[in-house]
C-alpha cells in the first residue's frame, strides 16, 4: 500500500493542484475554507449575500450573480440532457479544468 506522503514529489504537487481546482476551489467559494474569516463564529460564503465577506450595499449584486450561476448552471444542466454528459465533459468541463490549470 502506498501512502500519499511517500509518493514523488512532483506527483504529489499535481495531486494536490487537482484536487485544489477540482474541489477545494467550490470549498473555498460555498464555505470559505482556508479562507479568513472575519467573524469565526458566522457562516462566511461568497454565494450569501448576508455573509460577513459583503457590506450591506454589496448584497443585491451577490443575489444578481447567484441567479446568474443558476442560469447558467440550468442551461448546463439542461444541454447535458439533451446531448449528454460526455458532450458537456467534452465541450465544457475539460476547457474549464484545462484553462483554470493554466
Amino acid at each position: 500500500m502506498i501512502f500519499i506522503s511517500e509518493l514523488p514529489s512532483p506527483l504529489l504537487s499535481f495531486g494536490k493542484i487537482i484536487i485544489t481546482l477540482t474541489v477545494g476551489w467550490f470549498l473555498y467559494l460555498a464555505f470559505n475554507r482556508s479562507g479568513n474569516l472575519k467573524d469565526m463564529n458566522a457562516h462566511a460564503s461568497h454565494f450569501n449575500p448576508y455573509s460577513p465577506l459583503f457590506s450591506p450595499k454589496e448584497r443585491p449584486l451577490i443575489a444578481l450573480s447567484d441567479i446568474g450561476l443558476l442560469i447558467c448552471i440550468s442551461v448546463i444542466a439542461y444541454l447535458g440532457y439533451q446531448y449528454s454528459f460526455l458532450w458537456i465533459l467534452s465541450v465544457y468541463i475539460i476547457p474549464y479544468l484545462h484553462v483554470n490549470f493554466w
